[in-house]
């Protein structure tokens, strides 16, 4: 089941508020996600993949973004 907009907000507000902070907090100066919230989305749809396959062929993907970047690190 995909969560609506409210759900998703009603969510952030909620990681918000434990934080300490503002839902704002989550997101750049123009509105888009931060770098650790994109990481958060992608670990999260990860770990519903079921097939094994799946999962390679999206690690595969991302491993070819990085290689046609010219990024081979980790880091940022």
């Amino acid at each position: 089941m995909t969560e609506n907009l409210s759900d998703k907000s009603r969510i952030l507000m909620s990681i918000a508020d434990a934080l300490g902070t503002e839902p704002s907090a989550f997101f750049t100066g123009d509105g888009l996600p931060t770098r650790s919230l994109e990481t958060q989305e992608l670990l999260s749809a990860f770990a519903r993949i079921r097939d094994p396959k799946d999962r390679r062929t999206c690690i595969d993907f991302v491993n070819s973004v990085l290689a046609r970047q010219g990024t081979t690190d980790s880091g940022a």
